[in-house]
């Protein structure tokens, strides 16, 4: 390729490889030199469009939003049964059963590591998707409430925190290599949680 000219990339192509670099490997492990072996990019390609890795994590993050969690938010909002479409959030779970280290998410992976004290870095991205995850998951558990699946007693955020804390918790467990009954267990749980929220028969 003549020096200077731009190099012609599938960018949809190149932030998926790159994603799955990450979760494979984890941010801090990944060399600049191994996303281009990955993706295929020449470093010079990789600086321009980029500006570098953590803007190359960034917009592999938002791909991975994009992919993975607008589905699940979708299905959330636009459930015609909210309380089934909990419920298939939290059998998907199992998903997770004897995963291996190119399975997992990669959220889970950027919030762990996430950066606080840095407003701007590529780990926010990770916190917003999983804001609106949340904040789908409470309504939808709003509206089962209100359409009498749920108990009007309980609380919908509540609810919510604590599915979406287990769901991240299964991912770890998963990626980890932890026996598959742990994910059945936790998936089992929180659908007795959901059976025990609902109506007293005859109330």
């Amino acid at each position: 390729m003549p020096r200077g000219r731009p190099q012609k990339f599938d960018e949809i192509a190149v932030l998926d490889a790159a994603a799955e670099l990450f979760k494979r490997d984890g941010y801090d492990a990944v060399s600049v030199a191994q996303l281009c072996e990955e993706t295929g990019l020449a470093m010079q390609s990789l600086y321009h469009r980029f500006g570098d890795k953590a803007g190359l994590y960034r917009e592999a993050l938002d791909r991975y939003g994009q992919t993975a969690n607008d589905p699940q938010i979708a299905a959330l909002e636009h459930a015609a049964d909210p309380l089934a479409a909990v419920q298939r959030f939290v059998r998907q779970w199992k998903r997770h059963a004897g995963a291996s280290r190119d399975d997992g998410c990669l959220f889970t992976q950027a919030l762990a590591r996430g950066d606080r004290a840095d407003a701007e870095g590529p780990d926010t991205v990770a916190r917003a998707y999983t804001t609106r995850l949340r904040r789908a998951l409470t309504q939808t558990l709003r509206l089962a409430i209100e359409q009498e699946q749920l108990d009007p007693q309980a609380d919908p955020a509540v609810l919510a925190d604590l599915l979406l804390t287990m769901a991240f918790g299964v991912a770890v467990i998963g990626r980890g290599g932890m026996p598959a009954s742990m994910i059945d267990h936790a998936s089992t749980a929180a659908l007795t949680l959901l059976d025990g929220a609902k109506p007293a028969a005859g109330a």
